[in-house]
């Protein structure tokens, strides 16, 4: 009897939802981390991916199944999960929808993809820990980057941070982050988000914030001031001193306003008489 048959008849109820299933096994000790794995897979090829029961977890740094490079601690497993990350599109967008019955994991750890020359182009930290009965959510993505929102009937809490530099030139593509907070799961990767980081890391955080006005057939701020100068009445305010004529430490020498005393001038002496006394 073929595996996919001993599958097959071991969860029946399990056939609507895995069409051609069979058995994934991995693991792999390192020099640094130890991983392994193993669940009900589908091998259908419709371009939506499918899993039954399964479990993995990993501890130390070890090669992910998909070729990246995770440090820390992990464990996950549930009892069916379905995914489709592309395949529809809406405006210009591609959505992905996924859902997800009696899944859960914890950990604390960073996953990394690098390229031919061993360098780091793409990494997500990740620490937290959830449990759910039942989850669903949705993705939308276009070349700028992508979100995905959501929702879950269990608990938990956990934090991601995403960040890449695909061509390897040493400035962020992409930036993003995400957190699970109870019944609500949020994550967003933009190249908006990657130039505002690059400007704050070069102390141009200005540019950044001007650049995000840059958009196509709006007037830049010189613009609107030159047109808005005619419009504002000049109410005749005199001209005010520079801060350094007011500071009293901007020469060695400060001259006094006219009308006092000046320093080396000698002042009177002795009690001056008051009439009446």
């Amino acid at each position: 009897m073929e595996m996919e048959d001993i599958v097959s008849s071991a969860f029946p109820y399990f056939s609507a939802l895995l069409p051609n299933p069979g058995v994934e096994m991995h693991g792999s000790v390192e020099e640094h981390g130890v991983s392994g794995g193993m669940g009900v897979t589908d091998n259908t090829a419709d371009g939506i991916s499918r899993q039954g029961p399964h479990i993995s977890g990993g501890i130390g740094q070890y090669t992910n199944p998909d070729g990246s490079t995770r440090t820390g601690a992990h464990v996950e497993g549930g009892i069916y999960k379905q995914s489709r990350d592309t395949g529809y599109e809406i405006g210009g967008l591609d959505v992905g929808v996924n859902m997800g019955v009696g899944t859960g994991g914890a950990g604390i750890f960073s996953d990394t993809k690098h390229d031919e020359n061993g360098r780091i182009i793409e990494q997500t930290n990740s620490v937290g820990a959830t449990a759910n009965v039942i989850e669903g959510g949705i993705n939308l993505a276009n070349e700028d980057g992508g979100m995905k929102l959501g929702l879950s009937h269990g608990g938990g809490a956990g934090g991601r941070e995403h960040l890449a530099d695909t061509d390897g030139d040493g400035d962020l593509e992409t930036v993003g982050g995400g957190f699970d907070i109870g019944p609500v799961s949020f994550d967003i990767k933009s190249k908006m988000l990657g130039g505002i980081a690059n400007h704050v890391m070069e102390g141009e955080f200005g540019d950044a914030v001007s650049d995000l006005g840059n958009i196509e057939g709006m007037p830049d701020l010189d613009d609107l001031t030159e047109i808005a100068k005619p419009q504002m009445p000049d109410i005749g305010l005199p001209d005010l001193p520079s801060l350094s004529d007011l500071n009293p430490f901007a020469s060695d020498e400060p001259e006094l306003p006219t009308g006092l005393l000046p320093i080396e001038e000698e002042l009177p002496t002795g009690r001056m008489d008051t009439p009446g006394y």
